[in-house]
């Protein structure tokens, strides 16, 4: 796989705020079951064995232990699976708006040859085509102009010298701009 991702963390405070709100959202949810759960128990009471002894003890007593360690289990185990997925998730965003960035820098700089290819599976295609499209315009009317520029030039052979160095600064600035 040429285009598999090495690095994970592309933009790592973006994917760690990412992945810390979610695994919080598990966690307060985990807490919030386990707050539910014994309030409405109420005042109910329940018999059990505690070394070998029969022990009536509100229902509350009883689960209370047996709560906090499944909710720490549970807990644990969703935020560490809601942290890969998040990340991986974030992955295929942070991906696709670093490689954006850099062929915007390009274009910036006046190279018109970015193209804005992202993987199939990250998310903005949508935008990458239409940057895609928004590229290959801008160089379709930049080559348009260096041919209007020739012809002008043609023209403009028998004119004034004045006339001639206007042209040539004119191609001098758009061959700045790479195709």
């Amino acid at each position: 796989m040429d285009n598999a991702r090495r690095n994970y963390f592309i933009d790592k405070e973006f994917q760690t705020k990412f992945i810390l709100k979610f695994c919080a959202l598990v966690i307060l949810m985990s807490l919030a079951t386990a707050f539910l759960t014994v309030n409405l128990v109420g005042e109910s009471t329940t018999v059990g064995f505690e070394n070998t002894r029969v022990v009536v003890k509100s229902t509350r007593d009883f689960i209370i232990p047996v709560i906090a360690q499944t909710m720490v289990m549970i807990s644990l185990a969703s935020a560490a699976a809601m942290a890969v997925m998040t990340l991986l998730v974030s992955h295929r965003i942070a991906g696709p708006l670093y490689r954006f960035k850099k062929e915007v820098e390009q274009i910036k700089s006046g190279d018109l040859t970015p193209q804005f290819k992202i993987r199939g599976q990250d998310q903005l295609q949508v935008l990458a085509v239409s940057l895609s499209e928004m590229t290959e315009s801008l160089r379709a009317r930049h080559i348009d102009l260096m041919g209007r520029v020739a012809k002008l030039k043609v023209s403009l052979q028998g004119q004034s010298a004045q006339a001639f160095a206007a042209v040539a600064d004119i191609e001098k600035i758009l061959n700045e701009l790479k195709v």
